[in-house]
């Protein structure tokens, strides 16, 4: 073989190589161009999708914080009305303990019209001595032809009890008080709040 054929032969295959050479290298540049744009695809929508996670983790942080605030501020305004109610009832139970002789004793004939039966025991509370004695209560059962005993010495503030056989009645100031506030809560604190 010649040296121009070898020549030729080598210069062919340095040709092709250079050929596939250029091929590959164009091949992997488009390849690496493509994996690039890929990855700055995924890195942008990572970015946005991080974004979107923080923006909302962040609005659902508020949104939580606003509702913890909200319940906050109603525990502490139902706080506030419960001692509102509560020091309206304190000043009602100082209004009984202070209230005139005949007031008060119109106030423990009525309950005794509504409650009392033949034989009961009426109690009275010791600190009523100077308001209501055994003696009022005897005068009127007589006036209302029932019999009725009495005692002083109730370990209460103000109202009656009314003690036989079968039960007790209790109609204590602070025991009806009682039973009026869980009865009537909402309507007190609505008038108290002003939305009556």
């Amino acid at each position: 073989m010649n040296t121009n054929g070898k020549e030729n032969i080598i210069a062919g295959i340095l040709s092709a190589a250079e050929a596939d050479k250029a091929q590959v290298l164009s091949a992997a540049r488009a390849q690496a161009e493509e994996l690039a744009r890929a990855d700055e695809e995924f890195c942008a929508s990572l970015r946005a999708q991080t974004e979107k996670t923080a923006q909302e983790t962040e609005e659902t942080e508020i949104l939580r914080a606003s509702a913890r605030a909200r319940m906050d501020t109603g525990k502490v305004l139902l706080a506030a009305r419960q001692e509102e109610i509560s020091a309206a009832f304190a000043a009602a139970e100082e209004a009984f303990r202070t209230m005139d002789k005949k007031k008060y004793f119109d106030f423990i004939v009525s309950l005794l019209d509504r409650w009392a039966e033949e034989g009961d025991t009426v109690v009275l509370a010791a600190e009523d001595a100077e308001r209501v004695s055994e003696r009022d209560i005897a005068s009127y059962a007589a006036a209302r032809g029932i019999r009725l005993s009495c005692r002083a010495d109730g370990a209460f503030s103000g109202g009656v009890m009314l003690e036989n056989d079968r039960y007790d009645k209790n109609l204590t100031v602070g025991m009806l008080l009682q039973e009026y506030r869980a009865s009537h809560e909402a309507e007190i604190a609505s008038v108290l709040s002003g939305n009556e």
